[in-house]
């Protein structure tokens, strides 16, 4: 992990938080929720009919565990959700 410092102006504060790499095994090492939620995905049986709104229900599990709206602040980018989605939608689908 890299530690990034800030300093925050107006209270002269320093911030140090850490960072993870957008690849999936660095972030399911900060997350190991997300093996879970991998794991959990491998076995779901999607059906043809069921597939899209099952995905849109584990999106959301998704968000919590990577992106702006994690609670992991080190795992709170864009690509950090972006290589959960890619990489649990693989999962999911079995591609």
């Amino acid at each position: 992990m890299e530690n990034l410092t800030t300093v925050t102006p107006l209270v002269n504060q320093v911030v140090v938080r850490q960072t993870v790499p957008p690849v999936w095994s660095a972030m399911v090492r900060a997350e190991p929720r997300l093996a879970t939620l991998a794991a959990e995905l491998q076995s779901a049986r999607p059906e043809r009919k069921g597939f899209w709104p099952r995905w849109e229900g584990y999106r959301f599990r998704i968000l919590q565990l990577a992106g702006w709206d994690s609670h992991n602040s080190a795992l709170g980018t864009s690509e950090h959700y972006e290589e959960a989605v890619r990489n649990l939608y693989k999962a999911y689908s079995r591609k």
